[in-house]
């Protein structure tokens, strides 16, 4: 039973279905500490993790995406909104959603997400996935990308949020 203590002086519990840590200014070192909880517990009833408006950055969202994809098989709604992820970040929660089957939710609100990451989050859409809501508002997806992505949108079976 291990509980990891963070900034803002909240507690992370790998063993309870919710891991809400919004606006706690955690940065990649933060991410660090969550990543090595979540490697070392066993983290089933783990269902929703929001990490939203943390300075993670690009380098963070990507260490995390990993580990809850390796870790985390059960996870239903994941929301990095506000994190500065950008285009690295979306790509690597895009490689996640392979692993991430029972993921449901997902939250990329206002993260600096351009065409790149777009496009990955089009292509992971394209294969199938079990998406029903996906919130992509205020980023900066333009062109071929945009429309890859809204191609994707509507072929999506499951996806009935989109914004």
């Amino acid at each position: 039973f291990i509980l990891m203590e963070v900034r803002g002086g909240l507690i992370f519990d790998p063993h309870e279905a919710e891991c809400r840590l919004v606006d706690r200014r955690l940065g990649v070192a933060e991410a660090d500490q969550l990543c090595l909880c979540l490697h070392n517990t066993d983290c089933s009833a783990l269902r929703c993790v929001d990490l939203s408006h943390n300075p993670l950055g690009p380098e963070g969202v990507e260490r995390l995406s990993h580990a809850l994809a390796t870790r985390s098989n059960q996870l239903v709604k994941l929301s990095f909104s506000g994190t500065s992820c950008g285009n690295l970040g979306a790509i690597a929660v895009a490689e996640a959603l392979r692993e991430l089957r029972a993921l449901h939710s997902l939250h990329l609100v206002g993260c600096g997400i351009g065409d790149s990451g777009g496009s990955a989050l089009a292509t992971i859409l394209r294969k199938g996935s079990t998406l029903t809501e996906l919130q992509l508002g205020y980023n900066v997806i333009c062109g071929k990308a945009a429309r890859a992505l809204a191609d994707a949108v509507l072929g999506a079976s499951l996806l009935s949020i989109f914004s």
